[in-house]
C-alpha cells in the first residue's frame, strides 16, 4: 500500500512529541459527578436496572460533550463503543475497574475503560478500526494473510475468498486493496475486518448480477428450446400420427391451449384440426350428432379433454373417445330408428295361444329385436367380412326371422327326439288285453306279441312327436330356402 499521509504524520508526532497520546487516549472528564464506582458496583450487583440505566446516561451526558473533538480515540467512542459492537466490552471494563477501585468517580474508571477497550481493538485487525488501517498499524499484506487463514470462514469471508478465485470474474488481490484503501480513507471508524467486505461489495454485486443475467439467459435458452419442441410436438392435428393420437398427448395439446400464451393461436388450430379429423372418422349419423352438438355451442374440445382425464392410459385413439359424448354414442341411422320402431310394434302385437309353439307374432318380435343388434353391428364394423349386412333394414329384419324360427323349431326338435328317446309302454292293463287275445304258443306267441301289441302301442305314443319334428323340419327347410335368397341381397364391403 506504501506510506500514506496520515502514516507520515503519526511517524511525526512519535519523534516531535508533539502529538502525545491525546489521539489514542483520552483524559479524564473536568466535569463532577454524583456517581462513584461503589455506586455502580452495588447496582450491579443487585440488579438494580433502573440505577445502572441512570449511572450510564450521566456518563453518557458528560463524555458526549467532553469527547467532541475529532481524535481517533473520541470517534472509537462515540461511533464504536456507544451505538456498536463494543459497548458491552466497555461495560464488562468499567465494571472490573470499579470493583478494584470503589472510591473512584465513575467518570474517571469509564475513561480508563474506554482507553482499555480502544487499545485492546487497535491491537488486533480484527477488531481494529480502518484508523488503524490508514494509520499504518496493519498493511494489506497482513489483512491479506489473516483473510486467507481458512480458520476463517464466515460467510461474508468466503464470499470474498469465492470472488478473488473465480476464474469468471476479473477481480483480482490488486483490486481488493485498492478498494480497501479508498473505502477505510472515506470510513475511518468503520471496522477493519467488516470493511474488507464493504470494499468488495461492489465487485460482489456486479459478480451476483452477472451470474444472475447469466442463469437468466441459461434459463430462456432451455424455455425456448421446450417451447419449440412443444410446438413441433403439439401444434398439428394430433391424429396424423399414432404417437400423438390418444389422449396423453390430447390432455398436454389441450393444457398448453389453457395457458394463454403467445402460442395459444397455433394450439388453438392444432385443437380445432384435431377435432376436425376425429369427427371426419366418424359415420355420417354419428357426424350429422357432431355437428348438431357443434352448432348448440358445445364445446366439444373442453369435453374431450374431460373424456380424455378419464382414458388417459387407454391408449385409443382419439375417436374412439369422441364416440363417448353421449349423444354421439347414442346416435342412429334412420333405418336403426326403423327397426327399433319394426320392434315396437311387434312387441305390441304378441298374441300367442297358450301352450302353443309356434307362434307366429312372438317369432317376429324377436326377430325385430335381433334385426337392431345385427344392423348396429354392420354399422360400426363395416369392414368385417364374417357378418352377414344388407341395405335394407327389411331384408335385416326377414333375415333374422328366418334365423329365429330355424333356430326356434330346432331346439324344440331336439328336445322332441329326446322326449321321443324315453318313451315306453305304461299301461300295461292294455297290453295284458292284448296279449290275451292272442292264440299262439311258445316262441311264436313273444313275436306276435311284439308285433300286434308292443309295437302298435309304442307307435301311437310315439307318433305325435314324429309327426311334429317332420312338420318343424319342413318349416325349418322353407326358411333356410328364405335365408339363401335373402342372403343374396346382401351387401358386402370392398376388399382393398
Amino acid at each position: 500500500m506504501g506510506y500514506k499521509l496520515t502514516s507520515l504524520i503519526a511517524l511525526a508526532c512519535l519523534f516531535l512529541q508533539a502529538c502525545s497520546d491525546s489521539n489514542t487516549e483520552l483524559p479524564n472528564v473536568s466535569s463532577d459527578t454524583v456517581y462513584s464506582c461503589t455506586n455502580y458496583v452495588i447496582a450491579k450487583s443487585n440488579r438494580d436496572y433502573r440505577e445502572i440505566e441512570r449511572i450510564e446516561g450521566e456518563i453518557a451526558y458528560i463524555f458526549d460533550r467532553e469527547y467532541s473533538g475529532d481524535t481517533s480515540v473520541e470517534r472509537f467512542y462515540r461511533k464504536r463503543i456507544k451505538f456498536s459492537d463494543y459497548t458491552e466490552n466497555f461495560r464488562s471494563n468499567l465494571r472490573e475497574i470499579c470493583s478494584e477501585n470503589a472510591s473512584m468517580p465513575v467518570t474517571d474508571a469509564a475513561t480508563q475503560a474506554i482507553n482499555q477497550v480502544y487499545a485492546w481493538a487497535m491491537k488486533d485487525l480484527k477488531t481494529a478500526t480502518c484508523e488503524a488501517y490508514n494509520d499504518g498499524r496493519f498493511d494489506f499484506d497482513e489483512v491479506k494473510v489473516e483473510f486467507d487463514n481458512p480458520a476463517n470462514t464466515f460467510g461474508r469471508e468466503n464470499v470474498v475468498r469465492a470472488l478473488l478465485k473465480s476464474d469468471h470474474h476479473n477481480f483480482t488481490a490488486e483490486d481488493l486493496e485498492r478498494n480497501l484503501d479508498n473505502y477505510c480513507e472515506k470510513n475511518p471508524d468503520a471496522r477493519l475486518w467488516s470493511s474488507i467486505y464493504s470494499s468488495a461489495a461492489p465487485a460482489i454485486r456486479a459478480a451476483i448480477e452477472e451470474e444472475e443475467r447469466q442463469k437468466k439467459e441459461e434459463e430462456d435458452r432451455k424455455r425456448e428450446e421446450t417451447r419449440q419442441a412443444e410446438l413441433s410436438l403439439f401444434a398439428t392435428d394430433l391424429t396424423k400420427s399414432e404417437i400423438t393420437n390418444n389422449c396423453e398427448h390430447y390432455t398436454k395439446l389441450y393444457r398448453l391451449f389453457s395457458r394463454r400464451d403467445s402460442d395459444e393461436a397455433a394450439y388453438a388450430e392444432a385443437l380445432s384440426d384435431t377435432v376436425t379429423s376425429m369427427a371426419d372418422q366418424l359415420m355420417p349419423y354419428q357426424r350429422r350428432a357432431f355437428d348438431e352438438l357443434m352448432l348448440g355451442g358445445e364445446d366439444i374440445k373442453a369435453h374431450m379433454d374431460e373424456l380424455c382425464d378419464r382414458s388417459i392410459n387407454s391408449g385409443k385413439p382419439l375417436h374412439q373417445v369422441l364416440l363417448e359424448i353421449n349423444k354421439i354414442a347414442n346416435a342412429k341411422t334412420d333405418d336403426a330408428i326403423y327397426l327399433e320402431n319394426l320392434y315396437e310394434q311387434k312387441q305390441q302385437a304378441i298374441n300367442c295361444p297358450q301352450n302353443e309353439s309356434y307362434c307366429e307374432s312372438e317369432f317376429e318380435s324377436t326377430a325385430a329385436g335381433a334385426a337392431i343388434f345385427a344392423w348396429r353391428r354392420c354399422e360400426e364394423n363395416p369392414l368385417n367380412t364374417e357378418l352377414t349386412c344388407f341395405s335394407n333394414p327389411n331384408d335385416t329384419y326377414r333375415h333374422s326371422l328366418s334365423e329365429v324360427i330355424i333356430r326356434t323349431l330346432t331346439r324344440e326338435n331336439m328336445e322332441l327326439e329326446h322326449r321321443l328317446r324315453g318313451i315306453t309302454l305304461q299301461d300295461m292293463e292294455s297290453l295284458n288285453e292284448c296279449k290275451s287275445k292272442l292264440n299262439f304258443v311258445n316262441e311264436e306267441y313273444i313275436v306276435q306279441s311284439i308285433i300286434q301289441c308292443e309295437q302298435p302301442m309304442l307307435a301311437e305314443l310315439r307318433n305325435p312327436y314324429i309327426t311334429k319334428i317332420n312338420e318343424n323340419n319342413i318349416i325349418i327347410s322353407r326358411e333356410r330356402e328364405k335365408m339363401a335368397a335373402i342372403a343374396q341381397l346382401a351387401t358386402r364391403p370392398s376388399e382393398e
